[in-house]
């Protein structure tokens, strides 16, 4: 199955042209992307989300609790933008996947439920790519997915995902 090289989304094999971005699409360009990446869902991909969530949830608690005593709080400057939190719970949130997704391909959430992020052409990510696809996730989450859906429905990506060039797949 190819995807166009601009903008993710699954074409017809015959293309020559992107139904989504208008981009010329020759042989030499396709992206093919092993049928597994069809395969997974969004809430299996919701799953691991709620089961990093826990671990970090849990792992920052016990930190906030003990600095709480001393007046020690890293206040979210921009908590008036809808969806979208810069408290330092996302930005632990946003190291984490950054490491473990630009390090293993694989969160432990992931890990759980059997996915792992690739770049759309199958290769493992950068850690670039895992900072791009991460950042999404971390800090507004539902207008990550929102604009995914709507932008890239074909294509099974969030939006933050197709910026940086990355879908989730099967990891079996």
């Amino acid at each position: 199955m190819p995807f166009c090289p601009s903008c993710g989304i699954e074409l017809p094999d015959n293309a020559q042209y992107c139904t989504s971005c208008g981009s010329t699409v020759t042989s030499q360009r396709l992206i093919t992307v092993p049928t597994q990446a069809t395969t997974t869902n969004w809430v299996y991909r919701c799953v691991a989300w709620l089961i990093d969530a826990i671990i970090l949830s849990l792992a920052i608690w016990p930190i906030k609790e003990i600095l709480r005593p001393y007046g020690i709080v890293v206040p979210d400057v921009l908590a008036w933008i809808p969806f979208a939190s810069f408290g330092i719970e996302n930005m632990i949130y946003f190291g984490y996947w950054t490491f473990m997704e630009g390090t293993y391909g694989q969160s432990i959430g992931k890990m759980v439920v059997g996915l792992k992020v690739t770049s759309v052409s199958g290769a493992s990510i950068t850690y670039g790519q895992a900072a791009i696809q991460s950042l999404g996730k971390a800090i507004c989450l539902p207008i990550d997915w929102l604009f995914g859906w709507f932008l890239y429905p074909n294509a099974n990506q969030r939006f933050f995902n197709h910026l940086s060039n990355t879908t989730v797949v099967s990891s079996s």
